[in-house]
């Protein structure tokens, strides 16, 4: 019994830890050092612009200071720059938001500027790890602070689908 219980206590660790390490978001947010017209240098590591999906903006915009990091999807590599918040607003009344989390909770999500936003009832995630393909309902314990985020925030001022990169 002692023999059974100690295995089955070993599986739920492992498992735990493996399925942890899946969900870590192990992309290091540092500054960028360099920019050339096809590379651009992120602390140490030197990145070629031609094999890179560019989360936001275009290369033209990149500068030296901004925080980046890459983002190793399944099948792509995406580059994640963060230089402040920003809110456009859309023809149907609502927002396309873009920011780093302060803080979130099961009700809403506080940005580095301080705005917060609500959550809707039912809201829609999606991750750069899977390439943008899959939707899944929104989990809270997939995002925490410091996470770069986009979100649809609806004309009832309530966000309705969330992507962190």
């Amino acid at each position: 019994m002692k023999k059974l219980m100690l295995i089955l206590l070993s599986l739920i660790l492992v498992v735990s830890v493996t399925a942890c390490g899946k969900i870590k978001n192990e992309n290091k947010i540092s500054r960028i050092t360099n920019v050339s017209s096809n590379t651009v240098t992120i602390g140490n590591e030197k990145v070629n612009l031609q094999n890179i999906i560019l989360v936001s903006g275009t290369p033209s915009e990149l500068k030296k200071g901004e925080e980046a990091y890459i983002a190793k999807g399944k099948n792509n590599e995406y580059l994640v720059t963060y230089t402040k918040e920003m809110v456009n607003k859309l023809n149907n009344g609502g927002l396309d938001v873009y920011g780093k989390i302060k803080n979130i909770n099961s009700k809403e999500i506080i940005l580095e500027d301080g705005k917060s936003y609500k959550f809707a009832s039912n809201v829609n995630e999606q991750t750069v790890y899977d390439d943008f393909k899959t939707v899944k309902k929104f989990n809270i314990n997939d995002f925490s602070g410091g996470d770069i985020v986009r979100f649809y925030v609806d004309k009832n001022g309530e966000i309705t689908s969330i992507v962190k990169y």
